[in-house]
């Protein structure tokens, strides 16, 4: 009867091993898969990351080439800025010329008496024609000048 004990025994404890064998395997499917879903939301996590980053690149980038721009525009008024004010600048001097030259005409026509009414005019619309040109060019700088503002 020893022998059957011992046979019993033995076979008690294949099975406890079994049980415990298969409870161990289990264990082990079961950390495995939670390592393999640690890993995918690992790499998951990474290739968000790495996304963000070249989002965040391209509109930095983006950005970069916004402020150049506006620098350019920025640069491109105060040049227009800088034509409009010589441009008046002229426009002032003409004026003064003007007023010079008309009276300079009086006088030299009260003097000599020669010149006709005629030729004061002509003289007159040939100056206002160069006033307006004038201005005309100094309202398209200021077009110019506010358009870019």
């Amino acid at each position: 009867m020893t022998l059957h004990v011992y046979t019993l025994e033995v076979e008690k404890s294949v099975e406890d091993f079994t049980i415990e064998l298969i409870f161990v395997k289990e264990s082990l499917e079961t950390a495995h898969a939670a390592h393999l879903e640690a890993e995918e939301h690992r790499i998951g996590t990474v290739v968000t990351r790495d996304q963000d980053s070249l989002n965040w690149e391209k509109e930095l980038k983006q950005a970069e080439e916004e402020l150049e721009r506006l620098n350019q525009q920025i640069l491109s008024a105060k040049e227009l800025k800088s034509k409009l004010e010589t441009a008046s600048a002229l426009l002032l001097d003409l004026q003064a010329e003007l007023t010079t030259y008309m009276e300079s005409t009086l006088k030299q026509e009260g003097d000599e008496g020669g010149k006709t009414h005629t030729d004061i005019q002509a003289a007159v619309a040939s100056t206002r024609k160069e006033l307006e040109e004038v201005k005309l060019n100094i309202e398209k700088a200021n077009a110019e000048v506010y358009f870019q503002s």
